[in-house]
């Protein structure tokens, strides 16, 4: 009898937040670059990780990295708003591409940029927006030698 009631009671509760037709929105993302990884696994050895990010320890090639960019599953319209941060030594440059594919897999849009010293804070702005499921990830070409380091990612939601 009293599993009845607190059942009965939850749907109670459940139709009038249902009912009140507030409409679900999505939250701001940011992730660390300790959550990337390195592109190629014979490289795997190459990527170094901080409490700050990933950066390339190899002393004369530049190496490949890539990560994800997290984000809610909200609409395309307005689009939302995706920013990579990554920091350079004086002098060196990071070539970075983002890919928006859809839940498939398949390729929709890229974009591409490159990071100079000292640091850049990239608006990544595909010429698609992203639809509810579609996902994205970026990756960029580090200079030897620490000269760069991929600190993170953020979603911005419309």
């Amino acid at each position: 009898m009293f599993s009845n009631r607190m059942v009965l009671g939850g749907l109670c509760v459940a139709g009038v937040v249902a009912a009140t037709g507030t409409a679900a929105r999505a939250d701001n993302i940011t992730m660390s670059g300790v959550a990337c990884k390195n592109y190629n696994a014979a490289e795997a050895l190459d990527i170094d990780f901080q409490d700050w990010g990933a950066q390339n320890v190899n002393t004369s090639l530049p190496r490949w990295v890539i990560c994800p960019i997290p984000r809610s599953p909200f609409t395309s319209v307005p689009s939302p708003e995706f920013y990579a941060d990554t920091a350079n030594a004086l002098g060196t440059a990071s070539s970075c591409i983002a890919t928006l594919y859809s839940y498939q897999g398949t390729v929709i849009t890229t974009f591409t940029w490159t990071a100079v010293s000292p640091s850049t804070d990239e608006q990544v702005t595909f010429s698609i927006a992203p639809t509810m499921w579609d996902y994205a990830s970026w990756r960029c070409l580090l200079p030897a030698n620490r000269g760069g380091t991929i600190l993170g990612a953020a979603a911005l939601a419309p």
